[in-house]
């Protein structure tokens, strides 16, 4: 009797294709022959629980699976009516060629309702029906799992969704998952993936654990340009949502980020302590500063003692007129402290808030007992906040407690116009790199590094110009200068060896610093062009009067620049910060483009930034000529 052709329909939505998807396709292979077996999946985009269109999934499929043929995976609409998999094979199937579909054990009675599916048995192959007539499902037992645990697409996706996991713990779960590690498709993995926000309420973005070290309505915070785990997408995302005023999300309202001095206080045994760092924090609050300590610290200091001095004693009336178990409720006895920025007009650092003085409470910050901090939250300082303004102080009468509102931010006009000049300009340096959507910041580094640095060095060996690329990327030094050193005199001969490494201590000595620079110049170029519209567009200030602010910052500046020019005592160095500082300003459109805020904070992904226009060059260039640093 003739055997009759089977042709094995493995089909799934495949969000991602995995390794219990790979193992099923072995086992199939294995029972009807690799020639036989069909990946079938849809071109299909839904989010949240299809992030990933068709030619997503084979790019997944041949690079971590190399052995799966790319002509047998296949684009149907649906994979239960594969008119795309019989066209395919038209010339090698016949009307009594037998379709099988495979499905999980789960999914095995799923299909055999309807009048054209029948349940497979393998010891009546003889009496089965062309794939016209009759289809037959074929139940697959699953055959990977995690931790004991089959593995799921959506307990992939919810892993890599969640900003709880690190990069390390991410990257590890893929290895886990994939039993190989590809950064291409792994980035791939994360852009899709982290980018279903708008339709994912996720659990894990209600705690902030962003601990605000610098001024600032929401503290410390990166530049989008800064985190090198960012992905060329997310940017592009950032731009245009950015200019059409959606920064806003449930869990966190964009901030404007103010221009003062920070401290971090708590109470313990009923007196008011203060922190600038880690040793002041140890042993909860054990050698925290008092008001007299701050004092004398900061002796001489003029404005800024004053300052630091006002804003403890003012905050302390206030929190000692409070019940005490409210206050050992919130400080927990020097565990827990709030993050303080004092706004005083004779300590103004580039932003004058023309006669505004008071303290802004950022959140809590909680640590353990070595004063490594282990939580931030802002609940409590918004109600401390809400509670001290309206509790006067006897002693101090110019430190109020300030509350500031969200930065009210609007669709920016032309906003289409904006993003594709800014977007444009992106997507030439990442052509220029060698780098696409999926990339991340850090592999763009490494792309440019490649192309403008390593030729110089070869060192003819792939490890040694990984880690030298990690050192000067990404500030990776977990394997020492001295260690790559010696690992370069080994893999080259007597001399050549000896020459690479007297040319890196060079390079890193005198030139790293301005090729890091160069290397994200583009990117930081465009991020502050892109504060620099947002911030024309802002509808609320913290200062009381924004037009004379602007036009005293402007006066400043203008001033300052005319005195550089001036000056002939600069050292190098000095004057190479100031070139670059006024050249951007220039590149930016000038003093006229002045904002009389330092910036905006937003959140993506459970991570603060900040878009501050012209601040960043402007502090550069005043702190420069005032404090020669």
């Amino acid at each position: 009797m003739k055997i009759k052709k089977q042709i094995i329909i493995y089909g799934g939505r495949f969000q991602p294709f995995h390794l219990g998807h790979y193992n099923v396709y072995k086992y199939l292979c294995k029972e009807f022959g690799k020639d036989n077996v069909v990946i079938a999946t849809s071109n299909k985009v839904k989010y949240p629980d299809s992030p990933f269109n068709f030619d997503n999934k084979k790019e997944i499929i041949t690079t971590m699976f190399k052995d799966i043929p790319k002509s047998h995976i296949i684009q149907e609409i649906t994979p239960y009516v594969p008119k795309n998999t019989f066209k395919k094979f038209a010339n090698e199937i016949s009307e009594d060629t037998i379709a099988i579909f495979a499905l999980g054990e789960k999914d095995g009675n799923r299909l055999t309702k309807g009048k054209y599916f029948k349940p497979y048995n393998k010891s009546d192959v003889d009496n089965m029906e062309g794939f016209e007539t009759h289809g037959y499902v074929y139940s697959v037992p699953m055959q990977a799992k995690i931790n004991n645990k089959y593995i799921s697409g959506s307990e992939i996706r919810a892993y890599f969704k969640n900003p709880e996991y690190s990069e390390f713990q991410k990257q590890n779960f893929f290895t886990l998952i994939y039993n190989d590690f590809n950064k291409k498709i792994y980035n791939l993995m994360i852009s899709k993936l982290q980018n279903v926000k708008e339709n994912f309420k996720n659990p894990y973005l209600n705690n902030d654990r962003a601990l605000l070290n610098e001024g600032g309505s929401a503290g410390h915070m990166l530049h989008p340009w800064e985190n090198n785990e960012l992905t060329f997408s997310e940017l592009k995302w950032i731009i245009i949502t950015s200019l059409e005023g959606k920064l806003e999300t449930k869990e966190y309202k964009p901030q404007l980020k103010s221009d003062g001095q920070n401290l971090l206080i708590t109470v313990k045994n009923h007196q008011i302590l203060a922190s600038r760092n880690k040793t002041d924090r140890k042993h909860f609050a054990e050698n925290g500063m008092t008001i007299n300590d701050v004092k004398q610290k900061f002796s001489g200091r003029g404005a800024i003692t004053t300052a630091f001095v006002n804003a403890m004693t003012s905050i302390e009336d206030r929190l000692l007129k409070l019940p005490s178990k409210v206050t050992n409720s919130i400080f927990e006895n020097g565990k827990k402290f709030l993050n303080i920025e004092i706004i005083y007009p004779d300590t103004k650092n580039v932003i004058d808030y023309a006669g505004l003085s008071g303290v802004i409470f950022h959140n809590i910050v909680e640590f353990d007992y070595d004063g490594n901090q282990i939580n931030t939250e802002t609940k409590m300082s918004k109600y401390l906040t809400k509670i001290l303004k309206h509790i006067q102080s006897d002693i101090i009468d110019d430190m109020p407690v300030l509350e500031i509102k969200p930065a009210e931010i609007k669709k920016i006009n032309n906003s289409d116009t904006y993003a594709n000049e800014l977007i444009g300009l992106l997507n030439k340096t990442m052509q220029m790199n060698n780098v696409t959507d999926s990339n991340s910041i850090l592999d763009y580094k490494k792309e440019y590094f490649k192309i403008n640095v390593l030729p110089y060095f070869d060192t003819n060996n792939k490890q040694i110009n990984e880690l030298l690329l990690n050192r000067w990327c990404n500030n990776d030094k977990k394997i020492s200068i001295s260690k790559i050193y010696k690992m370069i005199l080994l893999n080259n001969p007597t001399g050549v060896g000896e020459n690479i490494v007297t040319k890196i201590k060079y390079f890193e000595k005198n030139d790293l610093q301005s090729v890091q620079y160069n290397s994200i110049k583009t990117l930081r170029f465009i991020f502050l062009k892109l504060g620099v519209y947002v911030l024309q567009n802002l509808k609320s200030y913290i200062t009381i009067n924004p037009s004379k602010t602007t036009q005293l910052l402007k006066q400043e500046v203008t001033q300052t620049i005319d005195k550089i020019k001036n000056m002939t005592d600069l050292d190098k160095k000095t004057a190479d910060k100031i070139s670059i500082a006024i050249k951007s300003i220039y590149d930016l459109g000038g003093i006229n483009n002045i904002s009389p805020e330092e910036g905006i904070v937003f959140k993506y992904k459970g991570k603060l930034y900040k878009l501050s226009g012209l601040f960043a060059d402007v502090n550069k260039l005043l702190g420069v000529f005032k404090y020669r640093k």
